[in-house]
């Protein structure tokens, strides 16, 4: 399991010493921290996508977002390291045996003496293959390329910078909506303000 750390403390210690006065700000800060970490693990799943023949669902099953929440403004993207069966990517019974792509813009291969067929247990189907020169047994589930490699390999740095991109523009937001909101409070309610229309007499 890897982590992308995504923090806001920096952020709400500065914001703070301008804004002490302004009330949901570790609220603000907490959703801006979760919605960028929302875009950043979409943004790492794309760029998984574009190099691995994976299917979405298959790719966000091993990438997961623990949020912010109370007490705490940092959320983490974890990746899990755990490999991928060889039936994810695009395997087809063949004659010749199970052929595959692994790579978004690669060629199919073909893997000798391998079938497909549900696992004894769990019912999940899987690529098997026997050993050369073996009669029956070692038999082995087949896998190919897990998204944590292709993650270290083609999106880590560019996650990182979307992360710290998007939590720099949803943090630029939920202040905007904060002092928006508290200057329409300031004019339309509160002591002094008034609906601004006189009353009939």
């Amino acid at each position: 399991m890897v982590e992308v750390n995504l923090s806001g403390e920096q952020e709400i210690r500065r914001a703070q010493q301008r804004l002490e006065n302004l009330t949901g700000m570790r609220r603000a800060f907490t959703q801006a921290v979760n919605r960028a970490a929302q875009k950043a693990r979409t943004f790492a799943s794309r760029r998984i996508r574009e190099n691995l023949n994976l299917k979405a669902k298959r790719v966000n099953r091993d990438l997961r977002v623990q949020k912010a929440g109370r007490g705490r403004t940092t959320a983490w993207i974890r990746i899990s390291r755990r490999a991928v069966g060889l039936v994810n990517f695009g395997a087809k019974q063949t004659r010749k045996g199970v052929t595959f792509k692994k790579e978004r813009g690669g060629q199919r291969q073909t893997l000798s003496r391998a079938w497909i067929m549900q696992a004894p247990g769990s019912g999940k189907q899987h690529v098997f293959r026997r050993k050369k020169g073996a009669a029956r047994y070692p038999i082995d589930v087949e896998h190919g390329p897990s998204p944590y490699q292709a993650w270290q390999q083609y999106a880590r740095e560019d996650t990182y910078q979307k992360a710290q991109e998007e939590l720099r523009t949803e943090l630029r937001r939920q202040i905007r909506r904060r002092i928006e909101g508290s200057g329409r409070g300031g004019r339309n309610g509160g002591p002094g303000g008034g609906s601004g229309r006189g009353r009939r007499n």
